[in-house]
Parts: structure tokens; C-alpha cells; sequence
């Protein structure tokens, strides 16, 4: 006789309504050390829309256009972050991974496009026709 905790069993409630709303998604991050390849426990979290970020190249070579895709490779290339490691006891380098652990029946991205605070990058980004 297994009885849920109001707690739990309103975790279950938000969780269903969320997993019901078609633009409800959940991104995780993996942390892995360089040096001894353990990883941390992998953190989610959940998003209604994703924020992308030009990338590097419209600001080096007068780039006019971009393509969805080159946002999103920017958007989840793997980070390189300075960690305490548990298991070696030092701070190590540790490779930040983010990856889709929901994918929404819709997505939103935000093309972020504000550079230095009131500089607006006027590059065009394609989106492929589905």
C-alpha cells in the first residue's frame, strides 16, 4: 500500500499540465571532467522558448546572412567551464553538454540580436520551410 505525499502528487499535476502545454519543452546539461571523466548529475530545465545568439561569424567577416541551423550549433556547443571535481578533488576543466531531454510539439527560438547594449545586428537568419 503505496500512498503519494500531497507534494508529490502535485508535482504529477504541474507536470501533466506542462507536458500538455505544445510549446512546453526540457533542455539537459552534462558536466563531464577532462581529466578523470566523471560526470556530474545532469541538471533540467524547462523551457516554454529558446534564446539563440548569432553566431561569431556575423561579427568577423560582415556576414548578411545565417542560417537557423548555424544558431542552434552555436547554441549547443559543448562549453568549456573550470569545476570543482568530487572525484579528484580539484578544480578541472569540465565540458558543459546541452542537449533536448523534451522537444516541444512547437518550438520557439528568440534570435537574440543586441550587441553591447543598444547595437542591433541586422543579418538575416533563413529558416528552412517544413
Amino acid at each position: 500500500d503505496s500512498k503519494l505525499s500531497s507534494s508529490s502528487l502535485k508535482l504529477i499535476i504541474e507536470t501533466n499540465q506542462l507536458l500538455s502545454d505544445p510549446f512546453y519543452g526540457q533542455i539537459c546539461n552534462f558536466l563531464e571532467c577532462q581529466y578523470c571523466k566523471k560526470t556530474k548529475p545532469p541538471t533540467r530545465t524547462s523551457f516554454i522558448d529558446i534564446s539563440l545568439a548569432l553566431p561569431p561569424i556575423c561579427f568577423q567577416d560582415g556576414t548578411k546572412s545565417v542560417r537557423l541551423e548555424d544558431c542552434l550549433n552555436c547554441y549547443f556547443e559543448n562549453d568549456i567551464n573550470d569545476v570543482l571535481c568530487e572525484s579528484c578533488h580539484s578544480y578541472r576543466l569540465f565540458i558543459m553538454k546541452i542537449r533536448f531531454s523534451i522537444l516541444p510539439k512547437i518550438i520557439c527560438f528568440h534570435i537574440n540580436r543586441l550587441v553591447g547594449g543598444l547595437d542591433k545586428l541586422q543579418n538575416y537568419v533563413y529558416f528552412p520551410e517544413f
